[in-house]
C-alpha cells in the first residue's frame, strides 16, 4: 500500500514538473511559427485579426505551430495534453476583467509532423462552444490542410474563431484555401427562383399589412393597428465587460482593451482536435 501511494505521488510530481520548452511570446505577438507554416502576408492577417479581437473584446487568441510535439517535451504527450499544458504554462487570458469572470483565452496549436491541430479554450467558455470549435476544425482548418494550404488553413481557423468570439456565423467550408473543397455556387436558374419567391413573400406581406380589407391581418382584437416590434440580437455573452477605467487599460473614453494576451488564464480542457 505504501509503495502504491509513493508511486502515485511520484507520478503526480512528474506531471506537475512537466513543461513545454517554448518561451512565452510578447503580449501582442499572437503568432509563434516554429514549423514555418505561415506565409508573410498571412502572418500579417493573423496578427491584425488577433490584435483587433484583443482590443475590441478583451479575448486573446494565440497561434502556435511546431514541427513535432516531441521536440518540446520530455514526455510523450497527446495533442490535447500538449495544448492544455502550454495554455496554462503561458497563462493565456485573464481570470477576470473589470471584476467580471473573463477567462476566455483561445489557443490554436498545429504540429506538422504529427499532422494534428488543437483548439484550446479558456475555462470560462461554455461547453457548448466545443461543438463550435469542432465545426471550425473540420470545416475550416482541416480541409485546407488536406488541400496542402497550411497557411490558408491557419488563417481560416483564426477567422472562424474570431467569428465565434464575436457571436458571428462561421465562413463557408474551405474559405480562403487553395485546393480546399468549396460549396458550389447556385446556378442562374436557382438564383432567379429564390429571388422571385422572396419578392412574392414581400408583396404578400405588404398587402396584408396595408390592405387588410379582405382579412383581419394587421389589426388586433380591438380593431387597432398593433405597435411594431423590433428584433434584437443579444450578444451579451460575448460583449466586453464594463468599459469604465480599470487597471487593465480599458476606459470609457475609447472602450478598448489595451492589456496583453497573458495574465494568468487557464484551460479546463475545452476545445477540439483534428488530424489530416
Amino acid at each position: 500500500m505504501a509503495r502504491a501511494v509513493a508511486f502515485c505521488v511520484l507520478v503526480a510530481l512528474a506531471g506537475a514538473a512537466q513543461t513545454i520548452d517554448i518561451p512565452r511570446p510578447g503580449d501582442r505577438e499572437f503568432l509563434v511559427d516554429r514549423a514555418h507554416m505561415v506565409s508573410p502576408p498571412d502572418r500579417v492577417r493573423i496578427v491584425e485579426a488577433c490584435d483587433r479581437l484583443l482590443k475590441e473584446r478583451a479575448i486573446p487568441m494565440v497561434v502556435v505551430t511546431v514541427p513535432s510535439l516531441a521536440a518540446y517535451t520530455t514526455q510523450n504527450l497527446s495533442m490535447e495534453a500538449f495544448a492544455r499544458l502550454l495554455f496554462n504554462q503561458w497563462g493565456i487570458g485573464r481570470p477576470t476583467v473589470n471584476g467580471v469572470s473573463w477567462n476566455r483565452g483561445i489557443l490554436l496549436v498545429i504540429s506538422s509532423a504529427d499532422r494534428k491541430a488543437r483548439i484550446e479554450l479558456g475555462g470560462d467558455w461554455d461547453l457548448s462552444y466545443n461543438s463550435v470549435c469542432q465545426s471550425i476544425m473540420e470545416e475550416q482548418i482541416i480541409p485546407c490542410f488536406c488541400g496542402g494550404s497550411y497557411s490558408g488553413g491557419i488563417v481560416a481557423g483564426v477567422l472562424g474563431l474570431d467569428g465565434m468570439a464575436r457571436g458571428l456565423r462561421a465562413p463557408m467550408t474551405g474559405w480562403g484555401c487553395i485546393g480546399a473543397p468549396r460549396i458550389p455556387l447556385p446556378s442562374y436558374e436557382t438564383k432567379c427562383i429564390v429571388i422571385g419567391f422572396g419578392l412574392l413573400i414581400v408583396v404578400v406581406w405588404i398587402y396584408s399589412k396595408f390592405f387588410p380589407g379582405s382579412s383581419s391581418g394587421g389589426y388586433d382584437d380591438d380593431g387597432h393597428y398593433p405597435r411594431r416590434r423590433t428584433a434584437s440580437f443579444d450578444d451579451s455573452d460575448m460583449s466586453m465587460p464594463s468599459r469604465r477605467r480599470s487597471s487593465w487599460g480599458m476606459s470609457s473614453s475609447d472602450g478598448f482593451f489595451s492589456g496583453g494576451s497573458f495574465g494568468g488564464g487557464s484551460s479546463r480542457g475545452g476545445g477540439a482536435t483534428g488530424s489530416w
